[in-house]
């Protein structure tokens, strides 16, 4: 039997999905018969635009934006260092070194400076679309 490794090279479920599915222990590793039935099933809706419409549907669309915004971070790590970015008080300065300090007291890991910057600078631009937002709103209610 293939392993889910194996069977994420022809499959649109990413090897992330799978190997947590695995952690959560509705499939082994390798994959016997069952597995394959619970993978094809959850394959066939895995794209289809209506189920994740609806799933997404339940959620307020505040939530709705973070969880975008924040889809493609690889790590909690990563998204909570995108949290800390985003939710900072206006004019006060975060810089890395002081994120890098929280984040190997909470985590037990750093990020590297490059990954930071980059998640500084969505975490910015998603303020400063947020802040449009806001003021197209108030001229145009």
């Amino acid at each position: 039997m293939p392993s889910i490794y194996e069977f994420s090279r022809t499959s649109k479920m990413p090897a992330k999905i799978l190997r947590h599915l695995r952690d959560k222990g509705l499939i082994s590793d390798p994959l016997v018969k069952k597995d394959f039935t619970r993978l094809n099933f959850l394959e066939a809706i895995w794209c289809d635009a209506n189920v994740v419409r609806s799933m997404l549907a339940q959620f307020a669309k505040p939530c709705r934006r973070r969880l975008i915004e924040t889809a493609d971070f690889d790590s909690k790590v990563e998204r909570y260092a995108y949290s800390r970015y985003r939710n900072q008080p206006p004019r006060k300065k975060l810089s890395t070194k002081e994120i890098n300090e929280v984040l190997q007291e909470n985590f037990g890991t750093t990020l590297p400076l490059d990954v930071l910057q980059r998640i500084r600078k969505r975490a910015q631009q998603s303020r400063w679309r947020e802040k449009k937002r806001a003021g197209d709103q108030a001229q145009n209610p």
